[in-house]
């Protein structure tokens, strides 16, 4: 019969492939490989995702979208403010725009004026 590493011995080297008794230098050699293998996997997956969660490529993916969203902002605002510029050239010289403006939008009215309100109700 064949013992756990292939080579014959069969049962009497089932306790030791079982981990029941394993001489000192063995236990210590496993130990120390399954400590090294546990500082690697950490070393090579944790670390770096610590690293880069807080700086680098996301910090960087993070701040160019943060800017893509700034820059549009800015375009709305560049074109919200030509319309702007548009309406006050165009009230600056006429008097009856003027007028327009602080009946509709402010609602005012002359001196001596009747005000009528029709409001129309949903059946």
């Amino acid at each position: 019969m064949r013992n756990w590493r292939g080579t014959p011995g069969g049962a009497e080297r089932l306790p030791e492939a079982l981990g029941l008794s394993i001489a000192p230098s063995v236990a210590w050699l496993w130990a120390r490989r399954l400590c090294t293998a546990l500082c690697l996997a950490f070393a090579l997956g944790y670390l770096p995702y610590r690293f880069y969660l807080r700086t680098g490529l996301s910090q960087y993916l993070l701040l160019k979208a943060e800017l893509l969203q700034i820059r549009a902002g800015n375009q709305k605002l560049l074109k919200d403010n030509r319309h702007l510029r548009m309406e006050l050239d165009l009230l600056s010289g006429d008097d009856h725009a003027i007028e327009r403006v602080a009946r509709d939008e402010l609602g005012l009215i002359r001196t001596k004026e009747l005000v009528f309100k029709v409001e129309e109700t949903q059946p």
